[in-house]
């Protein structure tokens, strides 16, 4: 008898690590209960009183029954839930109370390994591993039922917080993380497709409107110099006709590529439709405009479109006309600054084409 309860005792510690939550109280509860046999005989006879082996089996008798009653030992659904958490695709982590991380199922392994660049869960603190994310650590130290967004290393994560409690007692949380990388990168690609022009990637027309007014209410509140170019590729009708829609359409990627280089120190730029492109410099009055618009011109004499075609390299010279209108009043509205702006642009284009004209 006793070599069979050692050899019981045996498989329990070796399969230990393996048991959480309630299930390591049935453990431990079953370990005492095998070992009772061997300690109670010889705790009696330090008190001089001698037991019977139907006594000294009497508490291994009472801790099964505890066991089996009150933790419902060797029922079905725990071992049925424990399955489904072994094949779930979102990770699981079981945390106590001390913030030590108890449990973890397989799924949980890889996603903290690309999260926090660590596999080996059972055992460790949660909070030294979120080190390189404060705004997981704020979260899980919050404690609330709640859910948050994480990013690392170009992969997304929806991590979800859920208090654990017995018997009206925190005794630690659930974290549920599923991998939303899919998901966010259809998201950006539709943001993408809604606020950027599909040629040129700068902003469409609706955005980049929406984006003239935020810099326009922001100038009305700070006091700063805010001011619009309007752009338009002179005779871009002619360089469709001759070379045709495929090196037209090469010619506005190569106009909206300077432009993103003269904004680079702030600024936004947007086409607003066909061969008219706009920009709007924040803190720029309209004399600066003016040069900056100026640089722009000059830069594109210097550096027309080249590419090479049938193992021939073309260049392709072409010049803009610039409209500038400063928002000199604060009360001004977006359509009548707009206004200017474009005004100015048709005086260029009217007294000649490939020039800058600022709004008086």
């Amino acid at each position: 008898e006793k070599v069979m309860g050692l050899w019981g005792l045996a498989l329990l510690l070796i399969n230990s690590r393996k048991i959480v939550g309630t299930q390591r109280t049935q453990h431990n509860l079953l370990m005492v209960a095998i070992l009772s046999p061997f300690f109670v005989p010889e705790l009696a006879g330090l008190m001089g009183i001698k037991v019977t082996v139907a006594v000294s089996m009497l508490p291994s008798g009472l801790l099964l029954f505890y066991a089996l009653y009150m933790y419902n030992f060797l029922v079905v659904p725990p071992m049925a839930k424990e399955k489904v958490l072994e094949h779930m695709t979102e990770g699981i982590l079981i945390v106590d109370e001390q913030g030590m991380i108890i449990d973890a199922n397989p799924a949980a392994l890889p996603i903290m390994a690309r999260l926090v660049g660590d596999n080996k869960l059972r055992g460790t603190q949660l909070i030294p591993l979120l080190k390189n994310h404060p705004t997981l650590q704020d979260f899980y130290n919050n404690g609330n039922q709640d859910e948050i967004e994480v990013e690392s290393s170009g992969s997304h994560w929806a991590v979800r917080l859920i208090p654990i409690q017995i018997r009206f007692k925190r005794t630690g949380s659930l974290l549920i993380l599923t991998d939303i990388t899919e998901r966010k990168v259809y998201e950006n690609e539709l943001i993408k497709r809604s606020t950027l022009d599909g040629l040129t990637n700068i902003y469409n027309r609706r955005t980049f409107l929406e984006i003239l007014d935020i810099r326009m209410q922001a100038s009305r509140i700070s006091g700063e110099s805010v001011s619009l170019l309007l752009i338009d590729l002179d005779n871009f009708k002619k360089i469709n006709d001759k070379h045709g829609h495929l090196v037209g359409d090469r010619v506005l990627e190569h106009f909206a590529g300077l432009m993103r280089d003269a904004v680079r120190s702030g600024g936004d730029v947007g086409r607003i439709g066909g061969e008219e492109f706009a920009m709007v410099l924040p803190g720029v009055n309209g004399t600066q405009a003016y040069h900056a618009a100026e640089q722009l011109r000059l830069r594109l004499k210097q550096e027309p479109l080249r590419w090479v075609s049938t193992g021939i390299e073309s260049e392709i010279a072409y010049s803009i006309s610039i409209g500038v209108s400063e928002l000199i009043d604060p009360h001004m509205t977006l359509e009548v600054w707009y206004h200017q702006a474009d005004t100015s642009l048709y005086a260029s284009k009217n007294n000649g084409r490939n020039r800058t004209t600022v709004a008086v």
